[in-house]
């Protein structure tokens, strides 16, 4: 879902851009802050209640700031440094292509494992997945297509064999007899 959400952000992005950067004197605030980030998420975690109105206010007004000017820098930093070809690809299909096959990969991948506890590799669908990579379906093609799968995620987590939860007992056991492996075999080599 990080994938999905990342997608439609940047689609966001790139059909209607943020047009400027914000500023404090944009949210009624003065040119450098009362209270500092630690102490403004320390103050933003009491209720806002407790303080005198016109600093409760403040106190949204920075808070609101800073999270519009985190917004502004993560635009910028997409903006600047997105790989050429894939902002060729968003052109021409009106989204990012890898990521939209990576969504894919990652729904699919997900299924197969939650309903026989495996992956194979190479992927069966590869030719699927590098078709939607190049195109295949348009925005709103592939969102619905998404969310549908994703839908469907508690119904094979119900079907699944696999364990709710990880064997901590095996993981530890399996994690130092790799490093054993690694390290007995290193200095057998070296010997």
């Amino acid at each position: 879902m990080a994938q999905l959400h990342k997608m439609k952000k940047h689609r966001k992005w790139f059909l209607n851009p943020p047009k400027e950067k914000p500023t404090r004197k944009g949210f009624g605030l003065t040119d450098s802050p009362k209270v500092s980030g630690a102490g403004l998420q320390a103050l933003a975690s009491i209720s806002l209640d407790l303080f005198k109105d016109n600093f409760a206010d403040e106190i949204r007004q920075e808070l609101s700031y800073r999270d519009e000017k985190k917004k502004w820098d993560n635009y910028v930093s997409w903006r600047d440094n997105r790989n050429p070809i894939r902002r060729k690809m968003e052109e021409k299909f009106g989204y990012d292509g890898k990521a939209a096959s990576h969504l894919f990969r990652l729904i699919k991948e997900g299924k197969e494992l939650l309903l026989t506890g495996n992956i194979i590799f190479p992927l069966r669908d590869a030719e699927e997945i590098l078709d939607v990579k190049n195109g295949k379906y348009t925005y709103e093609e592939m969102i619905k297509i998404a969310e549908g799968m994703d839908s469907k995620f508690d119904l094979w987590y119900n079907k699944s064999s696999l364990p709710d939860k990880p064997d901590r007992k095996k993981l530890t056991s399996l994690y130092f007899e790799i490093i054993d492996d690694y390290y007995y075999g290193y200095y057998e080599e070296e010997v």
